[in-house]
């Protein structure tokens, strides 16, 4: 896990599974997950994770949309429970096991209020 925030409930989480980006949004009646259609291999990436104001949410890696889905609504609260980096702590947000936690470097993370244009994304991706 890169980042969690809530639970079984609601909230997100973006993860590594066998080096596969996904991200996944947990709403009342369940979760809603996408996939990089192959892992990243060992060299430094750009992810990016996006919930579009049409209730869409999206997954890029290196600046380039990979997957997309709706989902039938936005996460309806804030999470209550934290947010986690590298692990994810309590009730699960995902479809994993564990907390499974991230071994490598997380270089920098933002968190913004609303969703990024693609354009943007591809710009940090190159910054």
């Amino acid at each position: 896990v890169l980042i969690s925030h809530g639970g079984k409930s609601n909230g997100y989480v973006l993860y590594l599974e066998a080096g596969v980006p996904h991200f996944g949004v947990r709403l009342p009646d369940g979760l809603y997950e996408i996939a990089a259609p192959k892992a990243i291999g060992d060299d430094w990436v750009h992810l990016a994770a996006v919930m579009t104001g049409t209730a869409e949410i999206k997954l890029y890696v290196n600046g380039k949309e990979v997957a997309s889905r709706e989902v039938p609504q936005f996460i309806a609260q804030d999470p209550n429970e934290t947010l986690c980096l590298g692990m994810d702590r309590g009730s699960l947000v995902g479809g994993y096991g564990s907390e499974n936690g991230f071994v490598g470097m997380i270089d920098e993370l933002k968190i913004y209020g609303g969703a990024l244009q693609p354009a943007a994304i591809e710009a940090a991706a190159k910054a």
